[in-house]
């Protein structure tokens, strides 16, 4: 009798098994990826979708971290293609964000299995990676595939004004002692350098105001966008400029109080905030050769892996070594001007003959090759061939505001320049 029933009990197991593997088998997706137990940083969720983070730390990559996770090296080379197909992996800031997602699928299954990557980029970006199967019908997509898309984090804006009065240190440590963050600081020594030579024209006393836009992301520092209005008293001149937002039948751009431009064909120096250490002369002695000679230039002194920025636009005619200049740098801006930079430590990425650059791209690093006896900067400008002193070349500005947007742009920077005048430090102001 026992016997008998053991056919029928394995049959009625056989048909149990069947009919919960249906029951589970609508909710699972083809070749699902299992989310092993692996140490992260685990954060709290509900009982369908739980998340796992790990950190890009220093030599980090996108790979390694899916391996620490514990994905098959299959999976980890489709994410990655996915991933790089979208974003530029060699930028991922350093200990930006990698989230996991696993869900549980099936109401009486309860496997966990990978539903979602977030991968935290520049610019207040993220990138979701998602398995195909998530996007159509199972039937139809193979879940070898991963789907990437790039979203923009919602953004908050407020305005700041700094103010600062320089002492006897540098103009960065001045600004640092008067709470100016160092990037909006950045942004407004960028702004002036069209028309302030920070190297010769900053004395001890001179004031600088701004007010600058700042981007928030879930109410904390983000990046610090555009000035609204800025002013610099050197000691001796007062520079003004607003923001013009410009319209549809206007470019933006900066402006003086009257509508002249602040910008210029080039920018004042190659080097920001740099000290001049000895400037165009006929006859110098020379520090090397111990003679009087002509130095038909400008000697910039700055720490070695200085970045030497473009003072305008055009296309690198020499980047190579010479024996006296070291590494040796010329670039051609028109038909009328030229500069060349000597001694430099080495070459920006993609400086190259005949590349073309922009005004205020990188170009160089301050170094001390060739006949140098320490690091510094020695620039040159060319007037239609014939060297000329770059610190007294005039050059022109770009073009004034037209008449029909004057009118507007003087009622918008006498509100802006008001609000300069305030004397309490820094303010968020409510935007205009």
């Amino acid at each position: 009798m026992k016997n008998r029933l053991i056919p029928k009990f394995s049959l009625t197991l056989k048909l149990l098994s069947l009919f919960v593997v249906a029951q589970c088998r609508p909710s699972l997706p083809p070749n699902p990826i299992v989310i092993p137990k692996v140490r992260g940083e685990h954060v709290p969720a509900s009982e369908s979708l739980q998340t796992l983070r790990k950190v890009f730390s220093e030599g980090a990559t996108l790979s390694s971290l899916l391996q620490s996770a514990g994905l098959p090296a299959a999976e980890v080379h489709n994410i990655s293609r996915a991933a790089h197909a979208l974003v530029d992996l060699s930028k991922i800031k350093s200990n930006a964000q990698l989230e996991f997602s696993y869900r549980s699928h099936g109401s009486c299954c309860h496997f966990q299995f990978l539903d979602r990557i977030t991968l935290e980029l520049e610019h207040g970006r993220l990138l979701v990676l998602t398995p195909e199967w998530l996007k159509g019908p199972l039937k139809e997509i193979s879940a070898k595939g991963w789907v990437g898309e790039v979203h923009e984090l919602p953004q908050e804006s407020r305005l700041v004004r700094f103010s600062a009065v320089l002492g006897s240190a540098s103009l960065w440590k001045s600004a640092a002692d008067a709470g100016i963050d160092p990037g909006a600081m950045n942004a407004f020594v960028e702004l002036f350098s069209w028309d302030i030579d920070f190297s010769r024209e900053l004395r001890e006393g001179a004031t600088l105001s701004f007010i600058i836009e700042e981007k928030l992301i879930d109410g904390k520092h983000f990046s610090w966008s555009y000035l609204r209005a800025a002013e610099f008293f050197t000691g001796d001149r007062l520079v003004q400029v607003v923001r013009f937002d410009g319209d549809e039948s206007h470019p933006g751009g900066y402006y003086r109080p009257d509508g002249q431009s602040l910008k210029r064909m080039f920018l004042k120096s190659p080097i920001e905030a740099a000290r001049v250490t000895s400037g165009f002369s006929m006859v110098r002695f020379h520090p090397i050769f111990k003679v009087n000679r002509p130095h038909m230039g400008v000697d910039y002194s700055a720490p070695e892996g200085t970045p030497i920025r473009a003072i305008g636009s055009g296309h690198v005619e020499t980047a190579s070594y010479r024996e006296g200049a070291g590494n040796y740098l010329q670039i051609k801006h028109n038909g009328t001007y030229e500069t060349a930079y000597k001694h430099l430590s080495a070459f920006a990425k993609n400086i190259i003959p005949g590349s073309k650059v922009e005004q205020g791209d990188i170009i160089g690093y301050v170094g001390s090759t060739g006949w140098a006896t320490g690091p510094h900067l020695h620039f040159e400008l060319y007037r239609n061939g014939t060297y000329v002193d770059p610190l007294n070349e005039v050059f022109p500005s770009a073009s004034p505001l037209p008449a029909d947007a004057l009118g507007k742009f003087k009622k918008s920077s006498q509100f802006w320049l008001s609000q300069l005048q305030k004397q309490d430090g820094m303010n968020a102001l409510a935007k205009r």
